[in-house]
């Protein structure tokens, strides 16, 4: 058993040195010991969530790729002019757009601008074509410099997480 040090020891001789650091010993050996059943337990529990969490996430890839399909065969009711997405009452499925300018030599697009003296579209540092404020230029512009702009959709799924939880509601 360990008992607590109030004050600091005075340690005048060889005899209460050695008996200090035989007490220091104990200590150090139960710390050792309450650290391993720590590091023990820890990997336990690491093991046991991992085990746990498997089946769920191989479960939450599955009705992803589910959700997803659903939303590819029923697109004409998902996707309605500027709406993109459904509303559910347990959360929302949907496709967010990406818009994204390419060119085939950003390179060649930048020299260009600059000798056209276009520098509200560069980046004066190598210089470089100045993305965000290309991105502003509608795609006949655009495709004046040779860009063009791609958009892509991307599936999405966000359950309620809150409102299930909160409410228990399956199926």
């Amino acid at each position: 058993m360990i008992t607590p040090i109030i004050t600091p020891p005075e340690i005048r001789t060889a005899h209460e040195a050695n008996r200090a650091l035989a007490t220091l010993a104990e200590h150090k050996a139960e710390l050792d010991l309450i650290n391993g059943a720590l590091t023990d337990a820890v990997s336990r529990a690491k093991r046991v969530a991992e085990m746990e969490s498997a089946l769920i996430i191989s479960n939450v890839t599955m009705l992803e790729k589910a959700l997803e399909e659903y939303a590819e065969a029923n697109r004409d009711t998902i996707v309605n002019g500027k709406r993109k997405s459904l509303k559910l009452t347990c959360g929302r499925i949907g496709y967010k757009s990406q818009s994204d300018l390419v060119a085939d030599d950003w390179d060649t697009v930048a020299e260009a601008l600059a000798e056209s003296e276009q520098a509200a579209y560069l980046i004066f540092k190598n210089p470089v074509a100045d993305k965000k404020a290309l991105a502003k230029l509608d795609d006949v512009d655009l495709a004046a410099w040779g860009i063009r702009r791609e958009v892509t959709e991307t599936f999405y799924a966000a359950p309620d997480v809150a409102r299930v939880a909160g409410e228990g509601v399956r199926k």
